[in-house]
């Protein structure tokens, strides 16, 4: 580094330093060692595209056949020219996923060059025509693999807000989730269980994946955004600070991030709208304002809170002073005085300091957390 060269060997260093201890590890001689370290030097090769080239790549180029399968004409090196023939044709070629978008990439390749034949190079470059696709061979023990790497295009947007909105929750053993109307009025709740603690790390992202699938495809069934908390990691175990130790046990395992980046990835290749929000006081607001109203729970209250503050709902503080906490225990507090000056939150913060130090010592005391309160049957709200 400091004669600014960077040495790097291709082919691993552990492999490399094998040829030092033959014996040791399980060598006859220094020529079967070396022929593994052809091996691990020639195990794969990568071709990148561009959307310039024929079908995104000049040196690996795809052909769409009438079944959907690719086949595949790749540019072999001048030195394996005499031997095997200036290109190497692999057909019947399909991935077992991205399929979709690497056919859907091919097809703007094909309108690129079209474009570009009928309106020359210069407008061509101006349209959002043409995708670049590399290829990654790659050789295990099973023999060669194919990996293809496109940008994915933009598809149709099947989510509407004029119709509504979702809210989901984000708690640590599942998903809370509250579907309104265009004006803020709940319409159905549910709730879809992701218990990660006690998982591995490929288990636990299973468990997501199947979870924020399973919310997908109601979103997508009823046509309206999702709405999610901009998430602090920190502020939610602050908000959660006075959850039991079985609760908080679960918290430490979730991951957050992972459930926020697998909405997104879903929202965008599916075409749905995912929108964030301030989660501020959503819990509060919840318990105080719909809680008990629509026979909710606390988190799918504050689920419709979320969705209600994306489309602009009001968030005013009502005139009763009884929110339940739970157990059909009830804490009166005292509403602020409301000056225009203030925000709404400010407000809001008042009744959570309130709220707050009841919850926490129920918990401290030991009462455990009741179901919500039976009116969501008798206002068909599940």
């Amino acid at each position: 580094m400091k004669a600014g060269r960077v040495r790097q060997r291709f082919g691993s260093k552990r492999l490399w330093r094998k040829q030092h201890h033959l014996a040791e590890n399980g060598y006859a001689s220094h020529q079967e060692w070396l022929r593994d370290w052809r091996e691990a030097r020639s195990d794969e090769f990568f071709v990148l595209g561009s959307r310039d080239e024929t079908a995104g790549c000049q040196l690996c180029v795809a052909r769409v056949a009438d079944d959907g399968s690719q086949t595949l004409r790749l540019r072999l090196p001048d030195c394996l020219a005499p031997r095997h023939g200036k290109y190497l044709t692999i057909q019947d070629v399909r991935f077992a996923y991205g399929h979709a978008q690497v056919l859907a990439a091919l097809e703007s390749n094909a309108e690129y060059t079209r474009y570009r034949r009928e309106h020359g190079e210069q407008a061509v470059r101006a349209t959002a025509l043409g995708q670049a696709v590399s290829y990654r061979f790659k050789r295990d023990a099973k023999g060669w693999r194919v990996f293809a790497t496109t940008e994915m295009m933009d598809g149709p947007v099947v989510t509407d807000t004029r119709c509504g909105a979702i809210g989901v929750d984000l708690s640590a053993d599942h998903l809370a989730v509250a579907e309104t109307d265009a004006s803020g009025n709940p319409v159905h709740a549910f709730r879809v269980p992701l218990v990660t603690y006690g998982k591995s790390r490929h288990q636990a992202e299973a468990i997501i994946g199947d979870a924020v699938a399973r919310v997908v495809a109601y979103v997508r069934a009823a046509g309206k955004p999702v709405v999610i908390e901009r998430l602090d990691f920190r502020q939610k175990r602050a908000e959660l600070e006075g959850e039991s130790r079985r609760y908080s046990r679960m918290l430490s395992s979730f991951s957050y991030g992972k459930v926020k980046a697998c909405f997104l990835s879903r929202g965008y290749r599916q075409g749905m709208e995912v929108q964030q929000v301030n989660p501020a006081f959503s819990s509060v607001i919840g318990r105080v304002k719909f809680m008990e109203r629509y026979g909710l729970s606390v988190h799918q209250a504050a689920a419709l809170v979320l969705a209600r503050r994306w489309l602009g709902c009001s968030e005013r503080i009502p005139r009763r002073r009884g929110p339940p906490v739970g157990d059909g225990v009830q804490v009166a507090f005292t509403v602020p005085a409301r000056k225009r000056v203030k925000h709404v939150w400010t407000y809001w913060g008042a009744v959570s300091g309130q709220v707050g130090p009841v919850l926490a010592v129920q918990h401290r005391l030991g009462r455990r957390r009741c179901p919500p309160n039976p009116v969501q049957a008798a206002r068909g709200v599940a």
